[in-house]
């Protein structure tokens, strides 16, 4: 225990009494050397919001002032919201009373006292213990008196004051970085120097820039990994071949997207005389490069995976081995992980043997030549007919597995993704609905296949590794979702704290084909818990798995990296009781690495598709469009349009009446009209603006006469 957390142990304890910092020196027996550290350790206590000092010189706990620490969170508006840990409400902050908190801010505060029974609690904010935002992404703007930054955030309403020397010779309306030199205090403005200029507001490549300025990703690799990359061979060795399996002479494709380069997985399937599968999943074997401990490698742990933004990918490897040597391409010797499956004609996977490989791929396939192919494309046949058989075996294995799989009670949400289609200079020309056919439907198998089997194999195993988790969802969760599946027909079934799989499957099934379809899916979807990586093994609900893992990502992911080198040493006899506390400390870090990387890229994606998205519809400002109402909250309602493209509808901006939420019913009323908004309801609206700096898209119904015609029509 630290000093610090020993002093603040102390002074924490129900029998503490208010000592001044003199008495503090006697009693806890300071060395009079040790007095200065000592005070500094109880300016940094105050300053981080556990200990308060009173105006008679007593060091208290905050608790005892009345005082909570807590996470600030702001809006466009001024007013903000604080969270306390263990907390199930908010305490509400007014404009007034926000002390100069920025969103993010940790923060100390003061409740004040209701006036007026039922009300929202409010509380002030005393202290910004910690500021979070160092630097912010904003729109410079200029006029003859002075020169601010308009954080592109809404959560940020404070605009950020810069000296004319600190501009870099920006001009008005271009995307800029401002870094905080002065934060907010009451009435007085934060201020701050622009770090670095992005380029004009709107252009794509300012786009991307600003998402990964915002979630601070990453432009290239440090000089110190490169120069570690180019030593790395661009072809297989002789010496690389000792020890592996030669399978070269296999027939073996991948199978990926167009604008796939970085190529993890191939895969093969031979029918077996007993009337069985073999199914061969080859994983690039990444770690046969990557070391530990090198510069490549603390790389790859920082980074966590790679970052797939809309129109460019920001790549865990460099692209000379993600994109070369480590890359599955076609007809080239390439280093393996591979495992072989022996499955029944009913999916049950009897035996696998895992091995250290070295393939040569006969073809690179891409998801649209595939399903052509099965389709009958008579061209394509022609020209892949060395693997049409195989194929057509793959589309039976792909179908057994699956249909075992929804047996087991495996949820299938398969949305329709946005497909975003761009010009030569990144700009996004068409959004449509990304198609998910059966060559999709032949990897998916194929990979969990691989990942179950490897993760059950290492679990009995008994050794360290890092598990892809997915938990049983709350309590609270289900029952909300239960409310909104009521209003459609639907139950689910079993009791609420034991809720299997299968039960969410079968909703799911029943309303396939339905209007409302992709909106109980995403509302199921949200009532889950967040998948994530764990040294421990807890199951996967979503796919109703004792055992899962990420395995066949490796190019891509650290957890698979990570597994790759555990399951080489195994393999190789290398880990013993003098080396397993090592893969222990290391999967535990890799799992916590891997895990919190994966939330930044999953925010950095969905913020780009969003500005694109955005990006992409304002042209269409103005024009009317058919949706359907896919969430409804107090003070607004969603609409989908058949595009995927979502765009929000504020009650204050439907002028023929006043809608009054109703809790539970998942609607909102007109008081005059008796006009409704149902989720799941069909809607006419008009796309009336497009914010190109937040990505967020705002809709107002037609009228509702113009309604009815619609819904008669349909």
């Amino acid at each position: 225990m630290t000093r610090k957390e020993k002093v603040y142990a102390f002074i924490n304890n129900d029998l503490y009494v208010p000592l001044m910092e003199k008495e503090l020196f006697t009693v806890l027996d300071v060395p009079k050397e040790d007095e200065n550290e000592f005070k500094s350790v109880l300016e940094e206590l105050q300053k981080d919001g556990l200990i308060v000092k009173s105006k008679k010189g007593r060091f208290l706990k905050s608790q005892d002032m009345g005082l909570i620490i807590g996470k600030y969170s702001g809006n466009d508006r001024g007013f903000g919201f604080v969270s306390v840990e263990g907390k199930d409400e908010d305490y509400f902050i007014t404009n007034e009373n926000t002390g100069g908190a920025m969103n993010g801010d940790k923060v100390v505060i003061k409740v004040i006292p209701a006036k007026t029974e039922g009300r929202r609690t409010e509380a002030q904010v005393i202290r910004v213990v910690e500021h979070t935002n160092t630097q912010l992404i904003c729109t410079f703007v200029k006029d003859f008196r002075k020169s601010y930054a308009i954080p592109d955030t809404k959560k940020i309403w404070q605009y950020i004051m810069i000296n004319p020397a600190d501009t870099m010779g920006a001009e008005k309306g271009q995307k800029v970085v401002v870094e905080i030199t002065k934060y907010p205090k009451e009435s007085k403005d934060a201020q701050g120097r622009i770090v670095e200029i992005l380029g004009w507001a709107n252009s794509p490549k300012t786009t991307m820039l600003s998402v990964m300025r915002t979630f601070s990703l990453p432009d290239d690799f440090e000089p110190a990994v490169m120069a570690e990359t180019e030593i790395i061979p661009t072809t297989i060795s002789e010496a690389d071949l000792k020890g592996r399996r030669d399978m070269r002479g296999e027939l073996i494709i991948t199978i990926d997207g167009e604008d796939a380069r970085d190529l993890d997985d191939a895969v093969s399937v031979k029918p077996k005389s007993n009337g069985n599968w073999l199914l061969s999943v080859h994983i690039a074997d990444v770690s046969n490069y990557v070391k530990a401990g090198s510069n490549i490698d603390r790389e790859a742990i920082k980074r966590g995976t790679s970052v797939y933004l809309a129109g460019g990918v920001i790549p865990m490897l460099p692209p000379r081995l993600s994109n070369g040597i480590c890359s599955l391409n076609e007809a080239q010797d390439r280093l393996t992980l591979s495992i072989d499956m022996e499955v029944t004609p009913k999916g049950e996977i009897i035996s696998h043997e895992l091995y250290k490989g070295v393939i040569k791929t006969a073809h690179r396939m891409t998801y649209t030549n595939v399903t052509k192919i099965l389709e009958y494309n008579k061209r394509l046949q022609k020209e892949y007919s060395d693997i049409v058989p195989m194929l057509r075996d793959m589309r039976k294995l792909a179908k057994i597995l699956r249909n075992k799989r929804m047996d087991e009670g495996s949820i299938d949400f398969n949305f329709p993704e946005p497909k975003l289609i761009y010009d030569d200079e990144g700009k996004v020309i068409d959004i449509q609905k990304y198609e998910y056919t059966i060559s999709n439907i032949i990897i998916e198998e194929f990979m969990l296949a691989a990942n179950r089997t490897i993760a059950e194999r290492y679990f009995w195993l008994n050794l360290p590794f890092v598990y892809r988790v997915h938990e049983q969802p709350s309590d609270e969760k289900m029952v909300e979702l239960m409310r909104l599946l009521r209003i459609f027909g639907q139950t689910i079934k079993g009791r609420i704290d034991e809720i299997h799989p299968k039960a969410l499957q079968q909703v799911l099934e029943n309303i396939r084909g339905e209007q409302y379809e992709r909106v109980i899916g995403t509302v199921m979807l949200r009532s889950m818990m967040k998948a994530r990586y764990s040294t421990e093994n807890l199951g996967h609900f979503g796919l109703a798995a004792k055992y899962y893992c990420h395995f066949t990502s490796p190019i891509r992911r650290l957890a698979d990296l990570a597994i790759h080198r555990i399951i080489k040493a195994n393999l190789d006899g290398t880990i013993d009781d003098s080396t397993i506390e090592k893969f222990t400390e290391f999967a535990a870090l890799a799992a916590e690495n891997a895990s919190d990387r994966e939330v930044v890229a999953e925010e950095a994606e969905r913020m780009s598709v969003k500005l694109k998205v955005a990006e992409y519809m304002h042209q269409f400002i103005g024009k009317e469009f058919e949706g359907i109402i896919s969430s409804i909250v107090a003070s607004a309602f969603y609409v989908e349009l058949e595009n995927t493209v979502e765009g929000r509808v504020g009650l204050a901006d439907i002028e023929d009446d006043y809608y009054e939420f109703i809790p539970g019913s998942y609607s909102l009323r007109g008081e005059k009209t008796g006009r409704t908004f149902n989720i799941g309801d069909k809607i006419r609206v008009l796309l009336d603006a497009v914010n190109r700096t937040t990505g967020d898209i705002d809709f107002i119904p037609v009228s509702e006469a113009e309604n009815e015609i619609f819904r008669e029509n349909d």
